[in-house]
């Protein structure tokens, strides 16, 4: 189920970069049609033409970069964690990599030295599980 989850969050990423470089495309044409036709008209079309698809190349190009950085920076929420794709764990509150991983009284976990929370590393069951067997258990998540 998780897997279907993280999937389908990848596909509104996609889409939504979609609908941004449409968006784009459509400004653009407006702003075009809004320019005096005197003035287009006294660009030469090859220049006019070489214009546009440099912009539209340069908006590509970024919208491309921006994409695998929220692919690459994605992280997945599981057993009360926050996890990377190198399966280090993260504070699901603010993000930071975790340390200081121990067994305390309410079972393993870690402790945030960013917000000083104490949290704990439990399955789907609410019961105490260690950080390798999460670890084992998204690996085929990713």
């Amino acid at each position: 189920m998780a897997k279907i989850i993280s999937q389908f969050k990848d596909k509104i990423i996609d889409y939504l970069v979609a609908t941004i470089l449409g968006g784009l495309a459509f400004l653009f044409g407006v702003i075009l049609k809004s320019i005096s036709p005197k003035l287009i008209n006294s660009i030469p079309k090859n220049v006019l033409f070489a214009t546009i698809g440099i912009l539209l190349l340069i908006a590509i190009c970024l919208l491309t970069v921006l994409l695998i950085r929220i692919k690459e920076n994605r992280k997945l929420s599981k057993f009360g964690l926050k996890w990377d794709k190198s399966f280090n764990a993260h504070c699901p509150a603010c993000e930071s990599l975790l340390s200081e991983y121990s067994q305390y009284n309410a079972g393993y976990g870690f402790h945030c030295i960013k917000c000083n929370r104490w949290i704990s590393i439990y399955n789907e069951d609410g019961a105490s599980i260690t950080l390798k067997q999460a670890q084992e258990s998204i690996k085929n998540l990713f």
